[in-house]
């Protein structure tokens, strides 16, 4: 995260189980940058000391995290995401750094990609098709956060949030120590989103 922002890693620490196969995760990926773009777009000034329901964090402290998490996207082989632009603002720098993953993962290099192998917190080798959907869980459920702080509908495109809830609920235990990046389940209505139920599987 950058300097001025609370900074922690939302998947350092956590109990993982095991987690199946995926096949080409790009789509959701792709899917859930772009929906999280549009939300930041919408961020006014006047929004940013605004609380989330990411505890502690305004909604200033949240872009800056995003922003800093596209620094560390997998990307199909030696590739690095490249740095953000200096002096743009959080929604210039976020949409950059989709489009340079987006062109990344796109076409043959980025099929071959996905089965590489990478490193995902706390400390386990995955092929990075799984590693898209470990940042589209990471992405979605701040973009939940962020929605939810600005009052605008939080609830991604369904087939996204139904691979992400999925996803999370293989690889992310329900028994969950004291101040780990997860709180514990929140009970939420049978008929609520599909984004809502990731947010508060992950404890919002």
């Amino acid at each position: 995260m950058l300097e001025t922002a609370p900074d922690r890693d939302d998947r350092k620490g956590q109990t993982m189980t095991a987690t199946p196969a995926y096949g080409d995760t790009r789509p959701v990926f792709f899917a859930t940058l772009e929906w999280v773009n549009h939300l930041i777009e919408q961020v006014t000034e006047a929004q940013l000391a605004w609380p989330t329901p990411d505890e502690g964090w305004t909604v200033a402290d949240l872009l800056k995290h995003v922003v800093r998490v596209t620094g560390m996207i997998t990307l199909p082989g030696d590739a690095k995401m490249p740095a953000v632009p200096d002096g743009a603002t959080p929604a210039q720098q976020f949409a950059a750094a989709a489009a340079a993953a987006r062109v990344a993962w796109d076409g043959p290099a980025g099929t071959a990609g996905l089965t590489e192998p990478t490193r995902v917190p706390p400390d386990r080798t995955v092929p990075k098709a799984e590693a898209l959907l470990f940042f589209s869980q990471e992405f979605m459920v701040h973009g939940w956060d962020l929605a939810t702080a600005l009052n605008l509908p939080a609830e991604a495109p369904a087939p996204a949030a139904q691979a992400v809830l999925a996803y999370a609920k293989a690889t992310t235990a329900t028994t969950r120590p004291a101040g780990g990046p997860f709180g514990p389940v929140v009970e939420v209505a049978s008929d609520a989103g599909t984004t809502r139920q990731l947010a508060a599987y992950l404890g919002r």
